[in-house]
């Protein structure tokens, strides 16, 4: 390998603490149009709500993942976010029970498409950066003026929130084949447990 390939990478899961917000991307076409629409790398947001656990919100719906377990391909972004202000007990409880909470909501890619305007009706429906806004205002703590309606790009440039750095590493290949092999097993489970619902 020479030192300029790129290598699929993972986060360092001892360095990420509940109510962080964790921020990736990938190569899909979803992604590359969420990052040009936005002006940033990322495309996805995340909540901490314990030890190598995240809940997001994807187009299968709210759902708690392994942050152990997910890889990001070569040349894709990876952020993790905390607040400036460190979050109190109640604030943390607060956030990763409104997240917990959601497991199991539907997404809105209406909503997703729309949440750079404001005035639209919220719902009940969730994508990734409502789900991460609204926990925190559950919580007492606002991360951008419209929690109904933000992108990820406004929680990555939120003045409420700073960038935790180096919680990234390249995988080797003996641990990308182990991974994938890993995470084939987990989609599985998850598209079966989704369609049950």
């Amino acid at each position: 390998m020479t030192t300029s390939e790129l290598r699929p990478r993972v986060f360092i899961a001892e360095l990420i603490q509940p109510g962080d917000i964790v921020m990736t991307t990938t190569p899909g076409i979803v992604s590359k149009t969420i990052r040009v629409f936005t002006g940033v790398d990322i495309s996805h947001a995340m909540i901490c709500v314990a030890k190598s656990c995240v809940i997001d919100s994807t187009s299968d719906g709210v759902h708690a993942r392994n942050l152990e377990r997910l890889i990001l391909e070569p040349g894709c972004a990876g952020h993790v976010l905390r607040p400036v202000k460190p979050l109190t007990f109640d604030q943390l409880h607060a956030i990763t029970s409104y997240a917990r909470a959601a497991v199991g909501t539907r997404y809105s890619m209406a909503s997703a498409a729309q949440s750079v305007l404001a005035g639209f009706y919220a719902g009940r429906r969730q994508f990734c950066s409502r789900l991460v806004a609204q926990a925190y205002r559950n919580a007492g703590a606002d991360l951008v003026p419209d929690a109904d309606f933000c992108h990820p790009g406004e929680l990555l440039k939120s003045a409420a929130l700073v960038e935790i750095s180096d919680v990234l590493r390249d995988l080797s290949t003996e641990e990308e084949e182990d991974r994938r092999e890993d995470i084939d097993n987990v989609q599985a489970m998850r598209s079966s447990t989704n369609a049950l619902l």
